[in-house]
């Protein structure tokens, strides 16, 4: 999802097809984990996931946004809404997440180890950056990106300058040409300050 703020408006939303996105959110529920639902603009969280976010992602902005349901299925269809992400905290050792990468028009990632993220094929943040880009009159290879997790790989593949964090997995700094400090160590505004010098 690409979101314009000052119109308050989706510029570009890719969503999963039908069939695969009913079969994907069935299975998710089906296997009983944390379980986030990106439903067109809606965002739906299970009754276990709410709690997990409450502890650890305290923002009253996204908590007093999102929707508890235990049945996303069910809330979905009553509501017409698509599906566009699924981003589950589990052990991928534990489920056979390779069901939903075989699902047809999918593309599986993670942003750690011990979650998963699907979308749509062909919808990643290399992508969206280059909508983002194209609409200020920036080259793609004039932009930095700056990424630590395997679902940021497309971004850094997508720019002129790509920066890893030192947290982020090896393969992820493989497809960097910087290496900014970790998270822990304010490797972002390091990598934000590296650009403007």
């Amino acid at each position: 999802l690409v979101w314009d703020s000052a119109a308050d408006r989706a510029l570009r939303r890719w969503d999963v097809p039908e069939p695969s996105g009913r079969r994907a959110v069935e299975l998710c529920v089906g296997w009983g984990f944390d379980l986030m639902v990106f439903a067109g603009e809606e965002t739906l969280v299970n009754s276990s996931c709410k709690k997990y976010l409450e502890r650890y992602y305290p923002f009253a902005c996204f908590h007093e946004h999102a929707v508890v349901t235990n049945d996303p299925l069910g809330y979905m269809e009553e509501h017409g809404l698509p599906l566009t992400k699924l981003h589950g905290e589990l052990d991928p050792t534990r489920y056979p997440v390779q069901e939903l990468a075989a699902l047809e028009g999918v593309f599986l990632t993670t942003s750690s180890s011990h979650d998963f993220e699907l979308v749509a094929a062909g919808a990643d943040k290399g992508r969206a950056l280059a909508l983002i880009a194209e609409r200020y009159g920036v080259s793609l290879g004039e932009c930095a990106a700056v990424g630590d997790s395997e679902n940021d790989l497309e971004a850094l593949r997508a720019v002129g300058l790509p920066i890893a964090m030192d947290n982020a997995p090896q393969n992820v700094k493989d497809a960097a040409a910087r290496v900014a400090p970790s998270n822990a160590e304010e490797g972002a505004a390091w990598a934000v300050l590296s650009c403007l010098e």
